[in-house]
């Protein structure tokens, strides 16, 4: 026997319901809140916004990124950097582009056996550092911790994120999820980086620059000039 493969398609959130009952006449949008209100108004259902973070690449081969804090032994495996010697600095001086260097290759004894082993020659990606400056900023000097407690901080988290919509499915997902775990070790006050958003846009127009100046030229100037050039071409 044969069977048929039926694919469905959301429809788009400005498609009109129809044969819906009380929900006839609304966009898919305005339905979704409308039936939401009343499952909540009801009390069999809550409305809740879920986001999906997807697999984190986080080790790379970049001079730029934060030494990843390992060392690899051949007798016990992989073992992590005694405390006292974070953070890792390695020597990166006259070095451009691609890791493993001489500095991470360096044979150095493993701080559990005291055998022959090496560093983690990769680095991490540079979001994982971007998921936590915000609380390291007011503690800047600190020399022990990250940064200190709640309680004994000036500052605590922001209060408002300006910053553009490119960040939205990187940057500000990854923050939440290192906020929510340093919440859950009681490390932070809220489980949210950041409780206000202000998106400043994209510029999607078209931009121009002079050719040689590499002066911002306004679109007038540019309609004005080409009008020029037709003008000379007729002469």
């Amino acid at each position: 026997s044969t069977s048929e493969v039926l694919s469905f398609q959301s429809p788009p959130d400005d498609t009109e319901l129809r044969n819906s009952g009380e929900y006839n006449g609304l966009n898919v949008k305005k339905a979704k809140e409308k039936l939401s209100e009343e499952l909540v108004s009801r009390g069999i259902a809550c409305s809740i916004t879920q986001y999906r973070i997807r697999d984190w690449l986080v080790s790379r081969q970049r001079l730029w990124g934060t030494p990843i804090p390992m060392i690899h032994c051949e007798l016990c495996g992989v073992v992590p950097v005694p405390e006292e010697e974070l953070p890792i600095r390695p020597n990166t001086a006259g070095l451009l582009g691609h890791l493993p260097n001489d500095s991470m290759n360096e044979s150095i004894p493993c701080p559990s056996c005291h055998g022959p082993a090496k560093r983690d020659p990769d680095t991490m990606d540079t979001f994982v550092d971007s998921s936590w400056y915000f609380l390291r900023y007011p503690d800047a000097n600190e020399k022990k911790l990250p940064f200190l407690h709640p309680s004994q901080r000036k500052w605590d988290l922001p209060s408002v994120y300006i910053g553009g919509v490119e960040h939205a499915i990187l940057h500000l997902l990854y923050a939440r999820y290192m906020t929510r775990f340093l919440y859950n070790e009681k490390l932070v006050s809220s489980p949210e980086p950041f409780p206000s958003l202000i998106t400043q846009g994209m510029v999607l127009g078209q931009t121009f620059r002079n050719g040689k100046t590499g002066r911002p030229l306004l679109k007038e100037e540019v309609e004005r000039e080409r009008g020029l050039e037709r003008e000379r071409e007729r002469e």
